[in-house]
């Protein structure tokens, strides 16, 4: 019960934060559809950017995945599944400890510039 009434506030905030700040959302909204986006230490527990995300991937047909870095162990299978269906975020873990995040994101900047290279 409690987890409902806690949903029920942050989307009660969620949709009045909307309303005063329609400007911001609406840029938001546009940096998600036309670009891939990599979320860096935001937990991806944060109720407003989960429901902008579930409203873009319900509301469009955006097909392109946005990418969650995650610490290695920090959510299970199921949840990076859902993060994927639901809200079209795919998982990338990195090490057991945040000092991992730095090579990681170095490999991941590799892997992107050859990708580039070839096209």
């Amino acid at each position: 019960m409690i987890k409902q009434v806690q949903l029920f506030s942050y989307k009660l905030e969620y949709h009045q934060a909307k309303k005063n700040y329609s400007s911001f959302y609406d840029m938001l909204k546009a940096l998600l559809l036309t670009n891939t986006c990599i979320f860096i230490g935001c937990g991806m527990e944060d109720p407003d950017v989960l429901l902008l995300l579930e409203e873009i991937k319900m509301t469009t047909n955006a097909s392109r995945p946005h990418y969650a870095l995650l610490r290695q162990g920090s959510h299970s299978s199921f949840t990076t599944r859902d993060f994927l269906a639901t809200y079209s975020v795919k998982s990338l873990t990195y090490g057991p400890d945040h000092s991992d995040l730095i090579v990681s994101l170095k490999e991941l900047h590799e892997q992107i510039e050859s990708i580039r290279a070839i096209s």
